[in-house]
C-alpha cells in the first residue's frame, strides 16, 4: 500500500512542557492573535494565579475588535470590580467612549488610567493605542502626544512604544521601517515575543532563515511560552523542516494552552514521519475530530492491522457524512478492503476516490485494472487501463504497449461479446503507439497485432490479414542485427509458421522464401533441409 500525504506545518527547537497560564493569553492578544488570546483567556480566567482584572481587560479588547461593545463593556466593568485599581480596564472604557464618540466619557476614564498608572509607561502607550484603535487620522495628534510622554518617561527604553510604532508603519503598509521598529522593541525589551513574532511573519516571506533564528531566540528567552513554542514549530513546519517540526510539537502539545488544531498537526506529522503507531496512540487521546479519526483510520491501514483499519474507516465515514473526503480516504479504504479480499467493495471506494476528481486521479484506474484482472475480467480491466493511460499528461511508447497488451488478453480469453471490442481496441493503439516507437521496437508492437487478428478470426491464421501481419512483424525483426540475434527463437518460429501456411495454401515461392530464412536464422533445424528442396522443385 502507498500512503502519500502532502502537509504544511512548524516546529523546532526543544523546550519546556510548562504553561504561563493566563499570560500566554496576553501574549497571543499582543501578538494580534485574537481567537488564541481569548480561548486561553477564557479557558484559564478562574485559575488561582490569574490576574482577573487584567484577563478581563484583554478580553474586552478582544470583543471590541470582534464589534461586541456591550460585552466588551461588561469584560471591562468585570476587570474593575476585581480590582478598581488596575489602570487598563479604564484605558478599555476609554477606548469604547471613543468608538461611540464620547469623547468627554473617554478623557474621564484616561485620567483615572493615569491615576492608577502613574509611573507606568506601559499604561501611557495604552492610552495612545487607544485613539489609535478609535481613530488614527482623528486622533493623530493624541497619538503623538502619549507616544512623546512614554518616550520621555521612559527615556526612549519603553519596548511597548516601538510595538505601537512598528503596528502603525505596517498598516501603513511600510514593511522596512516596521521591521525596525519592533526591532528597537526587542532592543530595549528582549522579554517582547510580540515584537518577535511580528517580525518574523514579516521576514519569513523574504528570508525565511532569519525568522526561524528570531524565534528560537525568543524560545531560549521565553522556553514556557505557548505563543514562541507554538510559532516556531510553525515556521519550521512551512520550511518544510518537519522532522524538527514533530518533535517540538510533540512537546508543546503538553502545555495546556496548546489549541486542538495543534493536536491535529502533531498527529499528522507523526503520520508523515512514519511513526504510524504513535500517530494513532496520540490520536485515540484526542477529541475525536474529522482529522482525528482520519489519523486513526489511516494509521492502521499504514500498519496493516487491516480489521482494525476497517473498522476506523467506518467510523471516519458515518460520523462525517457530508464532510469532504479526499482522494486518499476513499483510496487508503479501498487498498484496505483490497487486503481482505473484499474486491467489490474495494472497487466502490476507487470509484469514489476517481469522483473526487475525475482529472486528476484517473491514476487509480492502474488499481482498478490490477482488481479486474486478479478476479479475471480481462476485458474490464483492460478499460481501466486505458482510462489510466489516458489521464497521463504524457504517454510514452511503453504506455501504449501495456494497454494493447491488456486489449490482446481479453481478445484471447474473454468471450465473444467482449472479443471483437477488445480487438478494435487493441489494433486502434497499435496505430497510436508504432509511430511513437524505434524501428527496432516497432516488433512488440506487431506481434500483439498478429495476436489480434488472429482472434478476430476466430483463432484462424491462414487469413490474408494475420498472414500479412506475420510478414511485417519478420520484416521488422530483421530491420536491425542485434535485435535479431536476440529475438532469434521468435523470428525463426514466425517465419516457420508462414512457411507451413503458405505451403498449404500452395504459396509455394513464399513458402520457400520463409522456410530459407528460418534455417538461415537456426542451421539446427535440419529437417526445414527437406522441405526446402521439395519446394525448389516446385518452384520454376
Amino acid at each position: 500500500m502507498k500512503f502519500k500525504f502532502l502537509i504544511a506545518f512548524l516546529l523546532g527547537a526543544v523546550m519546556s512542557a510548562s504553561a504561563q497560564g493566563y499570560q500566554d493569553g496576553i501574549e497571543y492578544y499582543k501578538a494580534d492573535q485574537f481567537a488564541n488570546a481569548k480561548t486561553i483567556l477564557e479557558r484559564t480566567l478562574n485559575n488561582a494565579d490569574t490576574d482577573k482584572s487584567l484577563a478581563y481587560y484583554y478580553l474586552g479588547e478582544i470583543a471590541l475588535r470582534d464589534g461586541n461593545k456591550v460585552l466588551a463593556k461588561q469584560y471591562f466593568d468585570n476587570g474593575i470590580a476585581a480590582n478598581a485599581e488596575n489602570p487598563y480596564n479604564y484605558v478599555g472604557l476609554a477606548t469604547l467612549d471613543l468608538l461611540n464618540g464620547n469623547e468627554d466619557a473617554a478623557k474621564e476614564n484616561i485620567k483615572l488610567a493615569e491615576k492608577f498608572g502613574k509611573k507606568n509607561n506601559e499604561v501611557t502607550v495604552a492610552i495612545a493605542r487607544a485613539y489609535y484603535v478609535a481613530n488614527p487620522e482623528v486622533y493623530a495628534k493624541q497619538i503623538s502626544k502619549y507616544l512623546e510622554k512614554a518616550t520621555k518617561d521612559s527615556k526612549r527604553k519603553e519596548p511597548s512604544i516601538y510595538i505601537l510604532k512598528g503596528d502603525m508603519l505596517a498598516a501603513a503598509d511600510s514593511i522596512n521601517e516596521a521591521v525596525e521598529q519592533y526591532g528597537q522593541a526587542v532592543y530595549f525589551g528582549p522579554e517582547q515575543s510580540a515584537a518577535y513574532v511580528k517580525s518574523a511573519n514579516i521576514y519569513f516571506v523574504i528570508n525565511p532563515t532569519s525568522a526561524i533564528e528570531m524565534l528560537e531566540t525568543l524560545l531560549s528567552l521565553q522556553p514556557n511560552s505557548a505563543l514562541a513554542q507554538r510559532e516556531l514549530a510553525i515556521k519550521y513546519y512551512d520550511n518544510g523542516q518537519f522532522a524538527k517540526a514533530a518533535e517540538l510539537y510533540g512537546q508543546y502539545v503538553k502545555n495546556p494552552n496548546h489549541f486542538r488544531e495543534d493536536e491535529e498537526r502533531y498527529t499528522v506529522l507523526l503520520f508523515a514521519n512514519g511513526k504510524f503507531a504513535e500517530a494513532f496512540d496520540f490520536a485515540q487521546s484526542c477529541e475525536k475530530s474529522f482529522l482525528i479519526q482520519r489519523m486513526m483510520f489511516w494509521s492502521k491501514a499504514a500498519l496493516k492491522d487491516y480489521d482494525a483499519a476497517v473498522k476506523y474507516a467506518e467510523e471516519f465515514f458515518s460520523a462525517n457524512q457530508g464532510g469532504f473526503f479526499s482522494t486518499n480516504d476513499y483510496a487508503y479504504y479501498g487498498d484496505v478492503l483490497v487486503e481482505l479480499k473484499q474486491d467489490s467493495l474495494a472497487l466502490v471506494q476507487f470509484e469514489k476516490a476517481i469522483a473526487v476528481d475525475t482529472v486528476k486521479n484517473t491514476g487509480l484506474y492502474e488499481r482498478v485494472s490490477k482488481i479486474h484482472e486478479n478476479n479475471g475480467n480481462l476485458y474490464q480491466a483492460a478499460l481501466a487501463y486505458e482510462k489510466y493511460v489516458n489521464g497521463k499528461a504524457q504517454i510514452s511508447p511503453n504506455d501504449y504497449l501495456n494497454v494493447v497488451i491488456k486489449f490482446a488478453k481479453s481478445a484471447t480469453v474473454d468471450t465473444t461479446e467482449t472479443r471483437m471490442p477488445a480487438v478494435e481496441s487493441g489494433l486502434k493503439y497499435i496505430e497510436l503507439g508504432l509511430p511513437k516507437v524505434a524501428e527496432q521496437s516497432k516488433f512488440m508492437f506487431l506481434s500483439y497485432k498478429v495476436t489480434l487478428l488472429s482472434a478476430k478470426a476466430n483463432n484462424d491464421n491462414t487469413t490474408p490479414e494475420v498472414m500479412a501481419a506475420l510478414k511485417e512483424l519478420v520484416a521488422a525483426l530483421e530491420v536491425d542485427a542485434t535485435v535479431l540475434e536476440k529475438q532469434n527463437k521468435l523470428y525463426v518460429n514466425v517465419c516457420g509458421m508462414i512457411g507451413q501456411i503458405a505451403n498449404e495454401q500452395k504459396d509455394y515461392a513464399t513458402a520457400l522464401t520463409y522456410y530459407e530464412k528460418a534455417l538461415a536464422a537456426d542451421p539446427s533445424k535440419t529437417q526445414l533441409e527437406e522441405v526446402i528442396a521439395k519446394l525448389k522443385t516446385k518452384v520454376k
